[in-house]
């Protein structure tokens, strides 16, 4: 095959590929910023018998009215894992939410610093596909990630 065949089937194979690939991110919207539909609703984590609700609203509040005290609400030491969670002590979390800024692609959680909670910030990433929101807490260094469901 001469240089210039394999040059035509190179760009080509190249071409079709970057097709292939611009379809499937169609396909999963992966270019689209979240919108409120994409996160609207109740969420729900469970681990062990125990469980959190999250409820986020379209108009851009949300609220946990079962959070655990030492999910950052306290001076109680804070988790490394999910198994040092205490789930007896609860508080109500409620705040605002917004897409993030940066990626488009996550929500920040915003607590009220005049509520029961008042944690600055966690970050939310919903994979849309399957229908859950995966809720990362760097409290102690080691992140604690929380998988919540779509109910």
């Amino acid at each position: 095959m001469s240089r210039r065949a394999k040059a035509v089937v190179i760009v080509s194979a190249f071409a079709f590929v970057l097709l292939a690939a611009c379809g499937v991110a169609a396909m999963l919207n992966l270019g689209r910023s979240l919108g409120a539909a994409d996160v609207a609703g109740s969420w729900r984590f469970e681990s062990e018998g125990h469980s959190i609700e999250i409820r986020v609203d379209a108009d851009g509040g949300f609220t946990a009215p079962r959070w655990p005290e030492n999910l950052g609400c306290s001076n109680a030491p804070w988790p490394s894992r999910v198994a040092d969670v205490t789930w007896e002590r609860t508080v109500r979390f409620e705040g605002s939410w917004s897409v993030d800024d940066i990626t488009g692609r996550a929500i920040n959680l915003y607590g009220d610093p005049s509520g029961d909670c008042s944690i600055v910030t966690l970050n939310a990433s919903p994979v849309l596909g399957d229908n859950s929101l995966s809720v990362t807490l760097d409290l102690t260094g080691e992140p604690v990630e929380l998988t919540f469901s779509r109910r």
